[in-house]
């Protein structure tokens, strides 16, 4: 059985990279780290190089999320049960890991939902420390998806990706990346289209930032 360290960034599609910029800088206080030579601009909210990756595109959305597992072995062991469950991995290309400050990383596509899932176990530490702005976030908290076929996703996470659940509602169910502390990683919310719903960033206030 593999273990996660955490739910490590999420990358989203803008349709206006300048106005979502100035957004995750000066109104939700994220670090901004660089915009590189790909238009990509990369955010932190902890001592990663990345929490946030935002991308340039005609229509907004989830683009991936990636997962960190806690060591190398523990991502070797993920990569192996991935191949054995036919979810074919693909490795990241050195060119793009190069511009993701990320070591050997790995995706698969979530079947009923689209979503794309990156495995990696090492990433560029920023040796200057984040420092919280005025909303005084501490860290990535979460990511929430609409869902059309809650039942099937949630076994998919819980029997092919190791999750574990920690709470359901109804239609809808919050999951955590074993063996996250943590309430949830990862929610599901019953819809009629698969898209994101939200981002959590955990602070230090009592209300939570959600976008």
């Amino acid at each position: 059985m593999f273990r996660y360290k955490k739910i490590g960034y999420v990358a989203l599609n803008v349709s206006d990279i300048e106005r979502s910029t100035e957004f995750y800088d000066k109104v939700l206080g994220l670090q901004h780290v660089e915009t590189n030579e790909n238009v990509l601009s990369f955010y932190r909210c902890s001592n990663d190089h990345h929490n946030i990756i935002l991308y340039p595109a005609e229509t907004p959305g989830i683009k991936r999320v990636g997962f960190q597992l806690e060591n190398d072995k523990h991502l070797e062991i993920c990569y192996e049960e991935l191949v054995k469950n036919g979810l074919n991995p693909r490795e990241v290309s050195e060119k793009e890991l190069k511009e993701l400050k990320q070591g050997r990383s790995f995706r698969i596509v979530e079947p009923n939902t689209g979503l794309e899932i990156e495995f990696y176990s090492k990433m560029m530490y920023m040796v200057k420390d984040y420092v919280p702005k005025h909303t005084k976030i501490q860290r990535l908290g979460h990511l929430v998806l609409n869902c059309v076929d809650v039942e099937s996703t949630l076994k998919f996470f819980t029997e092919k990706l190791i999750f574990v659940i920690s709470d359901q509602l109804g239609d809808n169910a919050w999951l955590r990346c074993y063996p996250s502390p943590y309430h949830h990683s990862l929610a599901l919310i019953k819809n009629n289209e698969n898209k994101l719903h939200h981002v959590n960033f955990l602070s230090t206030l009592r209300s939570k930032l959600n976008w």
